[in-house]
Formats: structure tokens, sequence, C-alpha cells
């Protein structure tokens, strides 16, 4: 279970109790880490924090099968236990409200949610990359500092994140440029570092550099380089309104009649309307 500590501010790892038949607890919940998050300035702090993982359509279950076999199978869709989870955070100073988000992998939290620091991920991880820093926060009972576990796990933005319309899975879709972000890494990887491709209508690049977020109220800037694919249309789709649903974009234009479209986002070489 990930929970929000506004106080530090940070993120931490609990497990579940379980639960018998007739109704007791026999193991408590266990604290298992605490990932500190940037540091606020003295006059700044975290007024709430709200987390949001929805589920891919066509996600791939457990065993490698999809839920809905009519479906049509698609080339790196995603797995349903590696969804994208979007934390976003409201920092309060003085008087001001500054909204901040960031994305992050399932699995980039799943390193740190064992017991055993022995046992995570040995196979995957090197041991420089993983290993001294969770052994000595076991040791020491301390929180993993931001910087020893976040900036390549994580990519952040300036503002808020209104997930029931515009985070399905593994992307995100900005509502002013209307870009989709696509944070699936096996796209990623197929396409590969510096990957650029322009058609009429969009163009498609795979971003792997450092962004940088830095409102007032962090100590230091927030640098962040979780990659992604990026698609931006050439023109905007939509003049109001619009979310995401897996691989389309709703939307409607308000003129003298209500108009819907879709754009499907696994072609950017056209566009359809319904």
């Amino acid at each position: 279970m990930l929970v929000g500590n506004r106080t530090l501010p940070a993120l931490e790892l609990f497990t579940l109790p379980d639960v018998t038949t007739d109704g007791t607890y026999p193991t408590p919940m266990i604290k298992l880490a605490t990932l500190g998050l940037p540091a606020l300035t003295k006059v700044s702090h975290v007024g709430c924090m709200e987390f949001s993982n929805p589920p891919a359509k066509n996600g791939v279950a457990s065993n490698n099968h999809l839920h809905d076999t009519a479906i049509h199978v698609k080339p790196f869709i995603s797995t349903s236990h590696d969804d994208i989870i979007s934390v976003c955070l409201t920092v309060m100073e003085l008087h001001t409200l500054t909204y901040v988000s960031f994305f992050v992998h399932s699995s980039a939290l799943r390193r740190y949610a064992h017991p055993n620091p022995r046992v995570i991920l040995q196979d995957t991880i090197p041991w420089l990359q993983w290993g001294r820093t969770v052994t000595q926060w076991h040791r020491n009972g301390n929180t993993i500092p931001w910087h020893q576990w976040g900036p390549t796990v994580t990519r952040w933005l300036r503002g808020g994140i209104w997930p029931s319309a515009r985070l399905d899975g593994q992307r995100y879709l900005l509502p002013f440029y209307q870009d989709i972000w696509d944070f699936n890494q096996l796209r990623v990887r197929h396409l590969g570092k510096g990957f650029v491709l322009e058609s009429k209508t969009a163009r498609l690049s795979v971003e792997t550099e450092p962004s940088i977020c830095s409102p007032p109220v962090f100590k230091e800037p927030v640098y962040s380089s979780l990659p992604y694919m990026k698609i931006r249309p050439k023109e905007r789709l939509f003049d109001s309104w619009c979310c995401l649903d897996d691989d389309r974009v709703f939307g409607c234009s308000v003129g003298t009649d209500l108009e819907f479209f879709h754009f499907p986002v696994n072609d950017i070489g056209s566009t359809e309307r319904q």
C-alpha cells in the first residue's frame, strides 16, 4: 500500500494485514520503506497529496493472457502490474497554492517494498544501483533521500493532473498542447533514444533528457528523466474539453452543432472523425 506523508514529505510503503475468516488480523501493517520527496522551502508545506493509478483497458494479466481475447492484440501493450502512478502535490506557501505532479512506474516503488533488501530484484538491478542505499536504510531506519531513488524513475511537471479524464494505463494527455506522453518502456526501447518521426498531422519523439521543474516552493530545482514517447499534434485537435481512453483521444468542439471526434494515437499519420 502506498501512503503519502505530507509532513516529511515522502511516500511510505506498507504491507496490508492478512485477514482471517473470523475477522481478526493476525499480522499487523508493516512499514517497508519511506521514500523522500524533493525538499521544500521553510515557508512551504504540502497541503494535499493525490494519487491515481487507473488500469489500462487492454492490459495484460499476470499470466500473460489478455483479459478479453477478442480484443485485437497490439504490440507492446501495458502489463497491469507496471502501470503509471500519478502523484499530485498541492504545496502551500503563505497565501499561495502551487501544484506540482510527477509520474512513476509502480515497479519502481516495489523495488523497496520488501522487508529483506537482499531479495529486491537482484537479477535485474545491479547491486551498486540499489543495494547500498536499501541496506543502509534498513540498518538505520531512515528515509531514503530523494536523490538516491527518484530522479531517474520519475517525470515531474508543473501543474495538477486530472487522471479521471487524461491518464489511462501508461499514457497521459497534456491539456494545453494536447501532447500524449506514453511511458511504456517497451515502446521507448523499441524506438530508441533520439527517435523522431514526423507526419502531416503529428510529431513523434522519444524523450530521454532530464527535464526541470523549478517552482519557488522547492529548495532546489527538481530534475527528472523517466523516458517516455511523446506524440504532439501539429494543430490543436479540440477547442475545448478532451480526454484519453487507452489509444484514442476524445473531445468536442463547441459551435452551432456539437461534434465528437476521436484521434488514434497509434497512427500519427491520420485522424478519424466519428
